[in-house]
């Protein structure tokens, strides 16, 4: 195997590497009421607008456990807390 394909494996080898690297390190950060969702909605559910309308995107992050909104200070709490 010559030099050049070495090359591209490793580079993609270190690719596939980065990206699950950051959605596990991702994992990790979720706060308290939070959960990792890796197909999760762009548009969360929140005090101000607890039924909001979205698009279909899938954004992998960090979501209120099911039940729970955000408050103005991103914090996911009981509908009866906002």
């Amino acid at each position: 195997m010559n030099t050049f394909n070495m090359s591209r494996i490793l580079l993609t080898l270190l690719v596939i590497l980065a990206i699950f690297s950051s959605s596990t390190l991702a994992k990790g950060i979720c706060r308290e009421n939070e959960e990792w969702q890796s197909c999760g909605t762009a548009c969360q559910p929140s005090c101000s607008n607890p039924t909001p309308i979205c698009t279909l995107q899938c954004v992998p992050s960090c979501q209120c456990e099911s039940g729970l909104l955000r408050n103005e200070n991103k914090q996911c709490i009981e509908p009866s807390e906002c």
